[in-house]
Order: structure tokens, then sequence, then C-alpha cells
């Protein structure tokens, strides 16, 4: 996977702009006007990605007002155009070069319960297209590609929330992740193993504001996980599996930061995100 392809899609709401009325509004209990925070839109994601403290590259992920990514501008030029049906289910990605020309795409079929059956990549591997198939059986998905019989499974609780998330690297190797989440339904540890041999885990901290990119991932996780099928790491999805924003990620020695700023609505306006110290992307957030 290139790097400017975006460990992406995203989330959120409808825009609900509820003030109270300063003349007609009764006074709460401390005496003062009460006001509902407004729900806002995500606009755009804007990211500098920075490599020894020098700018690297910088990306733009746009959202429509239903909160699905449309376009992503990327490294060098590139970019990337989603497209949807009526349904609002992602139908394709196309993948254009700094000249404009379309070099690949990725393409989603579904059954008519709008169920993921079908992702076609001809993008990632130089041996034409990659055929992935869907099935589901309960609370799991199961992946099984046709040209390598890769294949991989996706477990969901009672809540639809993954708890599992495996597939096999090789005939001999299966990789899998147990995402645990706290009280609050943000996750709260992954941890990975080889075959059944623990491997390593990674923590999480969040704040306790809103976060405007979880809610898409939650009903379309597939979105995601169909950019690197077979190798998902669900573990680097932080800016989006939870509802709070993540604020400190640890893993073995390394700790990515967090620093956060927000607007009078609890939304993040801007961030700061070092890995042990060093500086390594700063975001803005626009909304609608």
């Amino acid at each position: 996977m290139t790097k400017y392809t975006v460990l992406f899609t995203a989330a959120l709401m409808l825009f609900i702009s509820c003030s109270s009325d300063d003349n007609n509004s009764a006074p709460d209990d401390n005496g003062d006007n009460s006001e509902t925070p407004t729900e806002l839109k995500i606009h755009k994601l804007n990211t500098d990605y920075y490599y020894n403290g020098t700018l690297d590259y910088s990306e733009e992920i746009i959202f429509d007002e239903n909160g699905k990514i449309t376009r992503i501008n990327g490294f060098n030029g590139r970019y990337t155009i989603n497209t949807y049906n009526a349904q609002n289910n992602l139908v394709e990605i196309g993948f254009y070069s700094n000249t404009n020309e379309l070099y690949g795409t990725h393409t989603y079929e579904y059954n008519s319960s709008n169920k993921l059956i079908k992702f076609t990549d001809n993008i990632s591997s130089g041996n034409g297209l990659l055929t992935t198939l869907f099935s589901y059986n309960g609370n799991e998905i199961n992946l099984f590609q046709e040209e390598t019989d890769k294949e991989g499974k996706l477990i969901f609780n009672s809540k639809n929330l993954l708890i599992e998330n495996s597939w096999n690297s090789s005939p001999n190797t299966i990789y899998k992740e147990i995402i645990i989440y706290d009280s609050e339904e943000n996750v709260s540890e992954i941890k990975v193993y080889s075959n059944s041999d623990y491997q390593y885990s990674s923590t999480f901290n969040f704040d306790d504001k809103i976060n405007p990119l979880s809610n898409d991932f939650k009903s379309n996780p597939l979105n995601y996980f169909t950019k690197d099928l077979f190798n998902i790491e669900f573990d680097g999805y932080s800016n989006y599996f939870s509802d709070a924003n993540t604020t400190q990620k640890t893993r073995n020695n390394t700790v990515y930061t967090k620093s956060i700023q927000y607007n009078q609505d609890n939304y993040p306006v801007s961030a700061t995100i070092l890995k042990n110290g060093e500086l390594r992307e700063e975001q803005t957030f626009i909304y609608y």
C-alpha cells in the first residue's frame, strides 16, 4: 500500500442547529439560560505528515453532508474519488494520477440486504484482479479471495462491535487481533497473535469529547478493511474506531500522543500527534 492511500473512510451525522431562544427560554436551576450544543458534520480532515521533523506530504479527506468520504487528495498530486449508490453504499473508489488519469479501481457489490458480498481490487497487485467474496453467518463475516485462496474472518458482539479479526498471510500463518472495549465502548486494547502465539498489544487512552469520524466506521467497517484486506491491522484505525478521540496509543516502547484543540461544541478543530516526542502529524478539522 502506497503512503498516499489513507487508512480511511469516515463518519458523521446530520447537522441540527439547536440553540435556545434568548428571549423565550427558561433559566436553569442556576439562573442561566440552557443551550443545546450544535451537532456538526465533518467536511474536511487535513493532515500534514512529518518525517525527521520535516514535512513529508499532506493529505486532504473530503466528506459529503451524509458523512461519506467523497475524495482524498493525497501524495504527489494523486487523488481518489468515491462513488455511492442510492442506498449510500460505497460502490467504487477510483484512483487517479496527478495528470487526472484513472489508473485503478476498487469496486463493491451488495446483496438485496445491502450487505457487501464482493470486493474487486485491480490496483494492489501486478497480477490482475483480486476478487474477495463475503459470506455471513450470524455474528461472523467470512472472507475468501478467489485468486489466492486467502481467508479471513470478522466476529462481532451483540452490540455489533468488532471483537475479533483474523486472516491468513500464508498457508501456515494466521494473524488474529482481539479487540477489547471499555465501559464507554471505546477500544481500550488490541491484542495481536500469530497462530496461537501472543505477539504484542496496543493500549489506548481517550478524551471525553466527540469524535466526528467514528459513526461511518462502526456502520461500514468493511469499507476500511478492504483497503488492505489481508493485512488489516485494525490497530491502525485509531482515528475512527471509537466515539471519543484517541489521545494516546502505546505499543511496546512506542508511545503516540495526540494533543487536541476543541471548539465550543466539544468537536476537535486541530491536533498534533507525536511519536515518542517527535512530531509525526498535524491535523485540521473543518465542518459544514
